[in-house]
């Protein structure tokens, strides 16, 4: 029994089966993509020239965390520096500091003297 004239140009209908994973067959995942590796800090200098004596890697930097102090001392000339720390503190920091308040001591001078 034809329903459509054209049925019979139509092909058969398969069986379509739908393919079952097994049990034991898991699906791949695909693997997670490695990070890029971290770039390298380059170590910062623990040690600088003294603004008073000129003389080089005589300055030595310390930071006590633990009462936050920062201090810069002078191996030859026996000058120092003391600042407050804080948890990002470096060596730099401190030298940097002494320096800005080196420059900004003889300007006050040079300032009165004039």
């Amino acid at each position: 029994m034809r329903r459509f004239p054209f049925e019979s140009s139509l092909p058969a209908p398969h069986s379509q089966r739908v393919p079952q994973p097994s049990s034991d067959a898991r699906p791949e995942r695909k693997a997670a993509a490695k990070p890029p590796p971290k770039k390298r800090m380059d170590k910062l200098d623990t040690v600088f020239s003294c603004p008073f004596c000129n003389h080089g890697s005589s300055v030595e930097c310390r930071i006590d965390m633990k009462n936050l102090i920062g201090e810069a001392n002078c191996r030859i000339c026996q000058e120092s520096f003391s600042t407050t720390a804080n948890a990002l503190t470096e060596a730099i920091d401190i030298y940097s500091e002494w320096i800005d308040e080196c420059e900004r001591v003889n300007t006050v001078e040079d300032d009165d003297g004039a």
